[in-house]
């Protein structure tokens, strides 16, 4: 059988791999050895170009193609080219988990598989072309069958140690690894990439939930300590890294996990660079400095607002802000870079609110920062709270753009509320403490290619 899988980032092209993809097509090779395997990244290639003659020279019995919601215009082209070339379409990804109504509905769309994909869709090409016997699988929704949404039910990999490493051989490690940047804040010359230990995330922030829940379920896994010290192992040898970033919503979660880890690390003498993300009040200060002996440098935390009304009423966020810089400080004390996370324009703030956050953000000890526009993504609780209180949110799912527009109205103008989010990249990047950082990371190799990235995404290029 022929497959071919397409990972449709046409827009801001990152440094960071799609994992979720690749531990996908490791777990095919896996598990079907003698499949015709084809997987296109449009990430430093996107040319639908590209994609057509694939589907002409390969001809692919199945196309699956991941779909977050700003993908979704262009999955629908690309599902038309499939449908074109004969191919069986299946559709994957956070979207379709959400929102699988979007998707099914369509003409050049024969399947859609909610949550996690491995288990689901080697499902359906060991079955294929027996739609009945596909649909036996309760994570996978057929066009040709009746189904409904609460018929669904997730088919999760129980053990993630039993997956196998993801296919990274399958992307240009080499040009990810060029333009990555998630450590640059600690040196411009570390070559790394991003690792995903768990699934899922214990907490409630209902700008994300409960679609994690619906992806991944509500109970969080996690890999061994070990198995990912063989992973980590595996990068170094094949690719050269020397630094890694946690992808996971919240490792830190797992306090012992993360102990043991770190101690591993240093056992098997890696000599790695790493970070993660965290949260306000979830790590202690001996924690930090254990996992800092490994090589943990870099601590990303959420704190989205400099407004607790936001945080309480909107957001859910459940932390405080008088512990984020006590928090921000200890990390500080332990010699951490710290990047927070940002979030500006959301449903009710006021503009005194926005600067609220601008002002904390200039005022707390971080590093880095970033200032997304809130976007109520679909099948979020805070797309149901703003639905339930008359915000008119666009129907564009190309609108749903948290780097770059707003995609409901408020009282002041989307313009204003990009106006605020540039204000904030500049003020906080400009700020004379920050100009050596800049300075190396311009005249670092690919310095030029990597601010290119981050540039993209503040100004919409």
């Amino acid at each position: 059988m022929k497959f071919f899988f397409v990972y449709p980032r046409f827009k801001y092209p990152t440094g960071d791999p799609p994992i979720g993809p690749l531990c996908l097509m490791a777990y095919v090779r896996q598990e079907l050895p003698d499949i015709q395997l084809k997987f296109f990244d449009a990430t430093f290639q996107p040319s639908f170009k590209k994609i057509e003659d694939i589907f002409q020279e390969f001809r692919p019995e199945i196309t699956g193609i991941y779909c977050n919601t700003l993908m979704y215009e262009d999955v629908l082209r690309i599902a038309r080219d499939a449908k074109k070339a004969g191919s069986f379409v299946i559709v994957g990804g956070p979207h379709a988990t959400v929102r699988p109504d979007t998707l099914i509905c369509l003409k050049n769309v024969d399947a859609v598989v909610i949550g996690e994909g491995e288990r689901p869709l080697v499902h359906a090409l060991k079955c294929f072309p027996d739609l009945e016997r596909m649909k036996e699988n309760p994570a996978i929704l057929l066009k040709a069958m009746p189904w409904s949404e609460n018929d669904c039910r997730l088919d999760l990999v129980p053990d993630l140690d039993s997956l196998p490493i993801p296919a990274y051989d399958l992307i240009d490690m080499k040009k990810y690894m060029q333009s990555w940047f998630q450590l640059d804040v600690v040196s411009p010359r570390l070559m790394g990439t991003n690792v995903l230990a768990s699934r899922g995330c214990p907490f409630h922030c209902n700008f994300c939930q409960p679609t994690l829940d619906r992806l991944f379920g509500k109970k969080i896994r996690i890999r061994s300590p070990e198995n990912v010290i063989t992973e980590i192992k595996f990068l170094k040898k094949r690719y050269g890294i020397t630094s890694f970033i946690f992808a996971d919503d919240t490792p830190t979660f797992f306090k012992e996990w993360m102990i043991k880890f770190s101690n591993l690390l240093l056992v098997e003498k890696l000599d790695m660079t790493w970070g993660c993300n965290s949260r306000v009040g979830l790590l202690d200060e001996e924690t930090m400095r254990i996992m800092k002996k490994s090589g943990f440098r870099r601590l990303m935390v959420g704190v989205e607002s400099g407004s607790q009304r936001i945080l309480d009423e909107i957001y859910k966020k459940g932390i405080k802000l008088s512990a984020v810089p006590g928090f921000f400080i200890m990390a500080k004390n332990v010699g951490l870079k710290i990047f927070a996370y940002f979030m500006i324009g959301a449903p009710t703030e006021t503009e005194a609110e926005i600067k609220q956050t601008i002002d904390l953000s200039f005022t707390l000890p971080i590093d880095e920062a970033t200032f997304s526009i809130t976007t109520p993504l679909p099948g979020t609780e805070l797309e149901t709270y703003m639905k339930e209180q008359g915000f008119d949110i666009t129907r564009n799912f190309q609108d749903y753009d948290y780097y770059s527009s707003a995609s409901f109205s408020q009282s002041f103008s989307p313009f204003k509320i990009k106006m605020h989010q540039r204000k904030a990249f500049l003020k906080f990047y400009l700020h004379p403490r920050r100009w050596k950082f800049l300075f190396n990371a311009v005249n670092s190799k690919n310095g030029m290619q990597k601010s290119y990235l981050k540039l993209k995404r503040l100004v919409n290029l």
